[in-house]
């Protein structure tokens, strides 16, 4: 006996009359694997009347046929039940069908023995079998990879119901890997999937289709081991709620590592330069089926949530890209066929607001690790609306930019910020400070090590030796408008710095100036960035 919770409809395959089972206790059963047929298909009701109507119209159709066929099959092999997806589910009731949809893969996984049937192989055996099996629609049909992947056990026939293999065969997994892109340890054993990156997973569905466009969510459920509530008529909505579904219980960052340049090349430039952190399809991870866990990686090491837009994330996973003013997020890396490092997928972030990021175009795909700049704790815009574009397009963005007139090769003074503050507000990507109209500040302070300055004192011939780390603090003063008029810097040595530190913590909502400013110099706001 097979154990289950749900309520579980199963077909006589002596009478072809309905059985339910409710409880913990399923006899064994087979079940039919196969591709819908227009028109063709035989539905609950229609089996109910034809089981008790020998000249019933639904008996003449080429659905009933398969039907009877693996009833047949599965008495021959002293089976006594079987499932098929098109009659043993009443799609007049919407519980029904929801429940059905989010059991389907244990269902599948539960079965004594599935038998695939593959209406449109029309092979003369298995010495051609590789170059018919691909050409199968079973293989493209959105539905039919959780068919393949849930049993253990698969007896596969062609459209003549001759047998072509079964599963385990050597051939079979090999060929049926190649097709799908799925691992040979997978397809032999579904309890593998829990060591499967949930991109890795998305790309095996990219070139699937379903007929209605939140069906491509639903047949997914059971590769995530998730429950969803069905919402038919919702359309690519349900995939965006599939994936929130799987970041309340996983922590895999590789669910961002959609591919945005291959979305561009079927949308304009415009709308794309900024980008929804969430994949519109399945189609978005195409490629993705090389991409492994960073080896340096902890399963603790990142957590994420999302709530009001904004997903909240906590990562060591992040870098810098001071070239192109952007964050890079690390998401995995990219196997080559030899199973070594092939290169280390990036997503590119920008920092439009104190803690706040969303996500653009193009993924940064290098072959060695990049400056960390982390752990940080952010959230990153998921959906990208009117509001977010006007800001991130830089209305008001700038409040303060950092730039250092002396250039010494090879020592940018980027490279040399060792600690911001008010660090929320700083954009290492692009040296500059970000307007924070919810948290005002005035003051603040940039740590440099001291390296910047000795060189910089040697490259103008003076004396460039034990400085160590220094300071430049700086407060502003403010126009009515919100904008800064004048701004007051000072440079401090590490030494001379330890008891003003904390009284910056204490001046962050103040309106007043730092009084050691009384000792500084003072600039206006447009000289302010050199």
């Amino acid at each position: 006996m097979l154990t289950t919770t749900q309520a579980f409809q199963l077909i006589d395959t002596s009478t072809l009359r309905h059985k339910r089972f409710n409880g913990p206790n399923v006899p064994p059963y087979a079940i039919l694997p196969h591709t819908w047929e227009f028109e063709q298909e035989v539905s609950y009701q229609e089996m109910m009347a034809a089981a008790a109507d020998p000249l019933h119209p639904a008996r003449q159709t080429s659905g009933y046929s398969k039907i009877q066929k693996t009833y047949e099959i599965a008495l021959a092999n002293r089976i006594e039940y079987a499932w098929v997806d098109t009659c043993c589910i009443d799609k007049t009731s919407s519980a029904e069908l929801s429940e059905a949809i989010n059991s389907m893969f244990r269902w599948y996984q539960n079965a004594a023995i599935c038998y695939a049937y593959l209406s449109d192989l029309h092979s003369s055996g298995k010495d051609d079998l590789d170059q018919h099996l691909s050409k199968c629609r079973w293989f493209t049909s959105g539905w039919c990879f959780q068919e393949l992947i849930a049993p253990r056990q698969i007896h596969f026939y062609d459209s003549r119901w001759v047998s072509i293999g079964r599963k385990t065969d050597q051939l079979i997994p090999s060929l049926t890997s190649e097709i799908t892109k799925a691992g040979r340890d997978v397809l032999l054993d579904p309890a593998m999937l829990g060591d499967v990156l949930v991109a890795q997973k998305m790309s095996w569905a990219a070139e699937r289709e379903t007929t209605r466009p939140e069906d491509m969510a639903y047949c997914l459920l059971g590769l995530f081991d998730l429950n969803m509530p069905m919402l038919h008529g919702e359309g690519k909505k349900a995939f965006r709620r599939l994936q929130e579904e799987i970041i309340k219980v996983s922590q895999d960052l590789s669910i961002f590592a959609w591919d945005v340049d291959r979305r561009a090349a079927q949308e304009s430039t415009e709308r794309l330069e900024m980008v929804d952190f969430f994949a519109e399809s399945p189609r978005d991870f195409l490629g993705c089926h090389t991409l492994i866990q960073s080896h340096r990686s902890s399963p603790w090491g990142q957590a994420f949530s999302l709530a009001n837009n904004r997903l909240s994330l906590s990562t060591s996973k992040f870098s810098l890209d001071q070239l192109n003013g952007h964050y890079l997020l690390e998401v995995g890396w990219i196997m080559d066929q030899n199973n070594y490092l092939k290169l280390i997928r990036f997503l590119t972030l920008k920092k439009i607001a104190p803690s706040v990021f969303l996500r653009v175009r193009g993924n940064a795909d290098k072959k060695t690790k990049t400056r960390l700049a982390g752990p940080l704790n952010l959230y990153v815009i998921a959906k990208i609306g009117a509001n977010e574009r006007l800001v991130a397009n830089g209305f008001a963005l700038d409040y303060l930019r950092v730039r250092w007139k002396m250039s010494v090769v090879g020592l940018p003074y980027f490279s040399s910020i060792l600690e911001s503050y008010p660090n929320e507000a700083w954009d290492a990507s692009r040296s500059i400070y970000l307007r924070d109209d919810d948290l005002p500040y005035r003051n603040g302070y940039l740590k440099f090590g001291g390296s910047i300055l000795n060189y910089c004192l040697m490259h103008q011939g003076l004396t460039g030796e034990g400085w160590g780390d220094f300071y430049l603090a700086w407060s502003i003063v403010e126009t009515r408008f919100g904008y800064p008029s004048e701004i007051m810097v000072k440079l401090y040595h590490e030494h001379e710095w330890a008891p003003l530190h904390n009284a910056f913590q204490q001046l962050r909502q103040e309106t007043l100036l730092f009084p050691f400013f009384q000792w500084g110099f003072s600039c206006c706001a447009r000289d302010a960035e050199d």
